[in-house]
């Protein structure tokens, strides 16, 4: 079982695999850009206990353009032995892009979802 709620809220039943695409909005809620996913850009998963910081997640993942659908969108997965060891539970989900500044030519980190819950059953 795999859900997510308007309001962001993932359930998923332990050890089941979802995939999901992730649209990263650079415009507004009513006028939504997509930010185009490039060379020089990673997206990173996080998946936390409640307090724990983003670095020292259980789970991690690291998506770059080898990862992005036909939409141009990032196709987030979580397999089995991801949850399967995680006691059911609240935990906690954030996403940050990390992405070349071409006018700085520094890498710049942004967190594109902030922390949101992730329940596993």
């Amino acid at each position: 079982m795999f859900n997510i709620s308007n309001n962001g809220i993932i359930t998923v039943s332990r050890g089941d695999n979802f995939t999901v695409p992730l649209f990263i909005n650079q415009g507004t809620e009513l006028n939504p850009i997509r930010f185009t996913i490039g060379e020089n850009c990673e997206v990173y998963l996080g998946i936390m206990e409640p307090n724990q910081k983003f670095e020292d997640a259980l789970i991690k993942k690291r998506y770059t353009t080898k990862s992005l659908n036909k939409n141009g969108d990032i196709v987030v997965s979580i397999k089995h032995q991801d949850t399967a060891c995680l006691v059911p539970g609240k935990y906690f989900y954030e996403f940050k892009l990390r992405a070349l500044n071409p006018d700085t030519n520094e890498y710049e980190i942004n967190t594109i979802i902030p922390k949101k819950e992730f329940n596993i059953i």
